[in-house]
């Protein structure tokens, strides 16, 4: 539940404020779940395992996207055609 809900938030904002266009946070949601179920994702935490994929966070992260074209839409702001994407370290 509460990767689902992280995913959310930050599907929303990413989206929402333009930081990556809706159809390009749809590609990188689906590498990243792709990834998850071949088990070769990265851990974002080193002292945690990654969470396993599961219906909620995949429905949660597409809620967010939507949510963040509307975001988006409202505040009159456009997003990029493309960005680089994110860097994990």
């Amino acid at each position: 539940m509460m990767a689902a809900v992280e995913h959310y938030f930050l599907c929303r904002c990413w989206v929402g404020t333009g930081v990556y266009p809706a159809w390009q946070m749809r590609a990188l949601n689906f590498v990243y779940d792709m990834g998850k179920l071949v088990g070769v994702t990265p851990q974002h935490n080193p002292n945690k395992p990654t969470s396993k994929l599961t219906a909620l966070q995949m429905a949660a992260k597409e809620a967010g996207v939507r949510d963040g074209e509307d975001d988006l839409a409202k505040s009159g702001k456009s997003a990029p055609w493309i960005a680089s994407p994110p860097k994990y370290y």
